[in-house]
């Protein structure tokens, strides 16, 4: 009967993932934590080497937040250094994975969605572009393929088609918070 009664009071407790004003503690650093002893002048300096990447970073697809490892530790450094990641990166969508670039920013909290300042929006990949221009290249040269027109139009209507949805984007996005100076667009190919 004792083990039903603890089994019971362990189910009616509030789960892990919900904060209560029981289960919530104030963020406080790890006693005698290398990290946590330094200056956080120090700490943003480590932070900014580790989560600031060179490269632009690719927005999933399927919209997921993006979070590497590092922020994931404790929640002392996820808020220290989550606006270094989402302010200082550069970040990326082509016009072929917009639609989950508006989910994306949508499950930012409003202090990350305010620390963005840049996302790249980008036309096809090259190599799309490349191969598309190879395709038309060989179809030429077997007497089959469209005329140069027809491939211009084609290419052409991509391109508008591209266009719209950045606009898109962008008006759900700057309906989300987004400052659209944050958008680079590219030139048109």
């Amino acid at each position: 009967m004792h083990l039903m009664k603890t089994l019971c009071g362990i189910a009616m407790e509030t789960p892990l993932g919900k904060s209560t004003a029981r289960n919530t503690k104030a963020i406080q650093p790890a006693q005698g934590s290398g990290l946590f002893s330094l200056s956080p002048e120090l700490r943003n300096n480590i932070y900014e080497e580790v989560l600031v990447d060179a490269k632009n970073i690719e927005i999933p697809k399927d919209g997921k937040l993006i979070r590497p490892p590092l922020l994931k530790t404790c929640r002392q450094i996820a808020e220290e250094a989550s606006t270094i990641f989402y302010g200082l990166n550069t970040f990326k969508s082509t016009h072929n994975r917009l639609e989950g670039l508006p989910l994306w920013f949508a499950r930012l909290p409003m202090k990350l969605r305010r620390s963005i300042n840049v996302i790249d929006l980008c036309y096809e990949t090259e190599t799309e572009m490349n191969n598309l221009a190879h395709e038309h290249k060989t179809e030429s040269a077997l007497g089959y393929g469209p005329s140069e027109q027809i491939f211009s139009d084609y290419a052409e209507e991509r391109m508008m088609s591209a266009n719209k949805k950045f606009l898109n984007a962008a008006l759900q996005m700057a309906l989300m918070g987004l400052d659209l100076n944050a958008f680079r667009l590219p030139p048109q190919p």
